[in-house]
C-alpha cells in the first residue's frame, strides 16, 4: 500500500466506514505521496540555501492515480520549491487527491462501494478487512514504542504524524503520550534531528510541511 493509502485508511473508522478527517489532512495526504514518489526514485530535492527544489527524475507513470497526477504536474512544469508543491495539493487541491486516492484504495480492494446517505451526502468507505487498519497501525506503533530506528515506511509515517499533528487524533488514547516522547526525541536539534540521520528526504518533506500548516 502507498503511504498515502495507509493515511487515508487511518481515518476510517473500522465498524462505520465513516472518515474521522484531521485538520491538515490534505498535507499528511501531500507529504505521504512527495515521500512515496522521493522513494520510487520519482523526483529529487536539492537543498538550496533557503529553500528545497523538487526536481523530476522519472516521469514514467506509477499507475496510482494519486501519485501520477502530481508527478505529471512535476515533470510538466517549471522547477518549483518543495513549500510551493506541499502547498498547492495541501492547500488548494486536497479535495481533487483525495478523490482519486479513494478511487484507487476502491479499485484495489481496500475498501468497499462508497456509500451515500442523507440530504448531505455523506460518504462511508467500509474496509474488505477491518485488520487492514490494525496492521497499519501496529506498523506506526512499533515505530514509536522502541528507541530503535523505525522502518522506512514507519519513519515516513510517523513523521508526517508530527509535522501535522495528526497523530493527536489518529493515534488511540493510550499510545499518545509514547508517540509525542518519541516523535520529540526524532526531531529534536533541528538540522541534527535523528529523522534527518536516518532519512533526509523524510526530513525535509515534514519540515516543510511543518512550516506550511504553520504559516
Amino acid at each position: 500500500m502507498l503511504l498515502a493509502e495507509k493515511m487515508f485508511v487511518l481515518t476510517i473508522d473500522e465498524e462505520s466506514g465513516k472518515m474521522n478527517t484531521p485538520f491538515l489532512f490534505g498535507y499528511a495526504i501531500t507529504g505521504a505521496l512527495l515521500i512515496e514518489l522521493l522513494f520510487l526514485k520519482k523526483i529529487t530535492l536539492e537543498k538550496q540555501r533557503f529553500k528545497v527544489i523538487v526536481h523530476p527524475q522519472d516521469s514514467t507513470l506509477t499507475g496510482k492515480k494519486a501519485l501520477d497526477y502530481i508527478l505529471e504536474e512535476i515533470s510538466n512544469s517549471e522547477k518549483k520549491s518543495l513549500g510551493k508543491w506541499i502547498r498547492k495539493y495541501g492547500n488548494f487541491q486536497t479535495q481533487k487527491i483525495t478523490e482519486l486516492l479513494i478511487k484507487t484504495v476502491k479499485e484495489e480492494g481496500i475498501i468497499r462501494d462508497v456509500i451515500e446517505k442523507g440530504a448531505l451526502r455523506q460518504n462511508e468507505y467500509p474496509l474488505t478487512r477491518p485488520e487492514i487498519k490494525s496492521e497499519i497501525y501496529e506498523e506506526i506503533k512499533e515505530g514509536i514504542a522502541t528507541e530503535a530506528q523505525p522502518t522506512q515506511n514507519a519513519l515516513a509515517l510517523i513523521s508526517i504524524m508530527y509535522a501535522t499533528w495528526t497523530w493527536r487524533s489518529l493515534l488511540k488514547r493510550e499510545d499518545r503520550k509514547a508517540a509525542k516522547k518519541r516523535m520529540n526525541k526524532l526531531f529534536a536539534k533541528r538540522d541534527k534531528s535523528l529523522v534527518k540521520e536516518y532519512s533526509e528526504s523524510i526530513y525535509y518533506v515534514a519540515k516543510e510541511i511543518r512550516n506550511q500548516a504553520s504559516s
